[in-house]
């Protein structure tokens, strides 16, 4: 990939958004762009950045990185999910355009994105979780020897360490550009350098890097190429760190901008530049459905808490049930109704027993919709296999436990087929219940709302 010309009579300046000028033109340097001008025009009517409406003509260029310094809320993350296409379209209008052509369907696939937050799975070591984001981000073209050779070349950029742990699962994918929110919140000094020495390294090796950061030490902000300061949603400053003293001692300079301020781009020099880019290559249905199963079911596995509650919980009603209605009559009335009053009684505690598995989907939530968005997998793998290694596992041996215990104290019919209708009216109770909470959790990302909105489905459910 080559750095296109820029002609001599032609300004990068804009009309109040100089900020977005070198990020965009980034973006299209990374994407392929071989030649000619990068447009990006957007206007945002519900973030903080971009209140004015751009139209900003920047030539590409490589081997930059980008800081993105601000103070909190002022539009940061948004400008990094808007570029990185992380943003919902809903309530914004514009386009952006990479060499003159919009952002292909794979953008997702071509680039890494680490958020603020460290997400990761805490039930995997650091090599399980880099081999885990290669064998579902990587195509399957990729053979199992390269996977584990970056593998074990990332497992050292990594180091141990949750953070360079998520940009370690990101470079897996070999991407053209990396997006980072703010990398160095929460870490000490020293790990923060290394971080960012990790990342100069990188950017100098071809992979462009766009990262915001907040009150950046000296060593670090040496470290930049490109500055872009950003305040209360707005650009003040895009440039080189070393002219950032010359530039605040003089704002006077700033009404260079009015002289630019009607340059109307040629549109012949955007447009049309290269051929169409061909799609990112995926990994198969199958091998995504393999290694999420996979890791799904190691996160169960490694999760005795939540195993342990389940098989505490089901032993104690079970030989409750049985104790209550212990040897209960089969022939006369009462019989009939203490059979009646025990069937409505097993039904109703474990369907309530299902909550416990309320909370651990709301944590999974954040790590899928990370995934999600970065292209790690499909929607539907996700749920296929958190219902076959999790949620269907998890309810087949608790409600075989409970049943075994419960049906041979209490005074029903002891017969193999009786046996197993009530078993399987024990599963589809469980079944039932995992499925509302799995609801809650994909709805509701606050777990006391979700807690209280399952409890009020399932009271109304038994009252009816």
């Amino acid at each position: 990939m080559r750095t296109p010309t820029i002609p001599k009579n032609s300004s990068p300046l804009s009309n109040g958004a100089i900020a977005a000028i070198v990020i965009c033109s980034i973006i299209a340097g990374v994407v392929g762009i071989i030649g000619g001008y990068f447009l990006y025009r957007y206007r945002s009517k519900i973030s903080k950045i971009c209140r004015e409406k751009l139209n900003l003509k920047a030539p590409a260029q490589k081997l930059k990185d980008d800081d993105d310094d601000e103070d909190e809320g002022c539009g940061k993350s948004s400008l990094l999910d808007i570029l990185a296409a992380r943003k919902n379209p809903r309530g914004l209008s514009g386009r952006v355009l990479v060499d003159g052509l919009p952002l292909p369907s794979s953008f997702k696939y071509m680039v890494g994105y680490v958020i603020q937050d460290d997400i990761i799975s805490g039930t995997l070591t650091v090599r399980e979780n880099l081999i885990f984001s290669a064998n579902v981000r990587l195509p399957t073209s990729v053979s199992q020897e390269e996977r584990q050779d970056r593998t074990e070349f990332l497992r050292g950029v990594s180091g141990g360490e949750r953070k360079r742990a998520c940009i370690g699962m990101e470079l897996v994918l070999s991407p053209k550009i990396l997006f980072l929110d703010e990398p160095t919140t929460g870490l000490d000094a020293s790990t923060a350098s290394n971080v960012m020495n990790c990342l100069h390294q990188l950017s100098r090796q071809g992979c462009t890097i766009i990262f915001s950061v907040r009150q950046p030490r000296f060593s670090i902000f040496n470290l930049f190429d490109t500055t872009i300061l950003l305040c209360k949603g707005k650009c003040i400053y895009q440039g080189s760190p070393n002219d950032l003293a010359n530039y605040f001692a003089s704002p006077m300079h700033t009404r260079i901008q009015e002289l630019v301020a009607d340059l109307d781009p040629n549109e012949d020099e955007i447009y049309g530049v290269n051929d169409k880019r061909p799609d990112a290559e995926h990994c198969s249905f199958r091998s995504e459905t393999y290694y999420v199963a996979q890791r799904t079911l190691k996160n169960a596995i490694r999760n005795p808490q939540l195993t342990l509650s389940q098989t505490i919980i089901v032993v104690v009603l079970g030989f409750l049930v049985g104790l209550v209605y212990y040897d209960t009559e089969l022939t006369n009335e009462r019989g009939v109704q203490n059979r009646l009053g025990a069937i409505f009684f097993i039904i109703v505690s474990q369907i309530f027993s299902t909550v416990t598995t309320l909370e651990p989907l709301l944590k999974e939530r954040v790590l899928f919709i990370h995934e999600n968005a970065s292209g790690y997998y499909r929607t539907s793998i996700f749920f296929i296999a958190k219902l076959v290694c999790d949620i269907l596992p998890m309810r087949v041996v608790p409600s075989l436990i409970f049943s075994i215990i419960a049906y041979s104290m209490s005074g029903l019919h002891r017969t193999v087929g009786q046996f197993f209708v009530f078993l399987l009216t024990i599963f589809m109770s469980t079944v039932f219940g995992s499925a509302l909470c799995f609801l809650a959790a994909a709805s509701i990302p606050m777990f006391a709302v979700a807690l209280i909105s399952v409890i009020l489905v399932f009271y109304y459910n038994d009252r009816i």
